[in-house]
């Protein structure tokens, strides 16, 4: 992945990196060690502009299916979840500054091999907006692995069915509820959202276990969710509530359901 701003062109594999001159100490530390925001309030507001760029490879057959995908063209898709993270960037990183941008930008363009992605974000502020370049292209380009939710009564669940994601609601005691602001005790908990059942059983592996600091949670041994990945299904017996769920219930959507049923 790389990222071009005002300090220069930097190339980066496994991490992100930039050209600094004086790396002899770390910006966001104190002499504690603690981390905490720098302070800019005494730097001059001056436009900045930053580019970030990524490639995503992919087979021919994928790339080939890119425009028939039931869905929708899941590079728009791509582009404006860059552009909407781009936006949030102080929420999702921490010490990161809140920032009031002017542009932002995020292509997708198939070309040999995969899709490149480059983002453009631009500010007037007393700071760079490197990070925010830089989170739209990770997100444009898929490299979010999950994200972890709340469910009480479907907060989970009812987004990820609106997005085409996976969302997953652990049994009760499996996961630690600590330091979640509770909504209500006995019914609260907490889950992964991710783009696939499999990386939902990955990201369980390291969520699920006991937590002797939270009063819910259950001790029990943690399986390998991932084991079942590619199992057959036939001779399960699936429950299906269809009392209340689906009274009243729009023909489309019962249709949709149905359909995923006989499947």
């Amino acid at each position: 992945m790389h990222v071009w701003s005002e300090r220069g062109l930097c190339r980066g594999t496994a991490a992100f990196c930039f050209k600094l001159n004086n790396m002899d100490k770390l910006s966001h530390f104190d002499e504690q060690g603690q981390a905490h925001m720098v302070d800019v309030s005494g730097k001059t507001a001056t436009r900045r502009e930053a580019e970030a760029s990524a490639f995503v490879s992919l087979s021919k057959e994928v790339l080939r299916a890119l425009p028939d995908n039931p869905k929708g063209n899941p590079l728009e898709v791509a582009r404006f979840a860059g552009i909407q993270a781009a936006k949030r960037t102080s929420d999702l990183i921490p010490m990161c500054h809140p920032l009031p941008l002017s542009f932002v930008d995020v292509s997708a363009t198939v070309v040999e091999g995969g899709v490149a992605i480059r983002s453009v974000v631009a500010t007037t502020s007393g700071t760079g907006v490197e990070m925010e370049a830089l989170t739209a292209a990770a997100v444009a380009a898929q490299l979010c692995y999950g994200a972890l939710g709340t469910d009480t009564g479907g907060s989970i669940r009812t987004p990820s069915s609106f997005c085409g994601t996976v969302g997953f609601k652990p049994t009760y005691g499996r996961v630690s509820n600590r330091n979640v602001i509770p909504l209500t005790w006995s019914l609260d908990h907490v889950g992964p959202i991710t783009r696939s059942v499999e990386d939902t059983a990955i990201i369980l592996n390291i969520l699920a276990g006991y937590d002797a600091l939270d009063l819910s949670s259950v001790n029990m041994p943690v399986e390998d969710y991932t084991k079942a990945i590619g199992m057959p299904v036939k001779g399960m017996r699936i429950g299906i509530p269809r009392a209340s769920f689906y009274d009243k219930l729009d023909p489309d959507f019962a249709k949709t359901v149905e359909a995923a049923i006989s499947s």
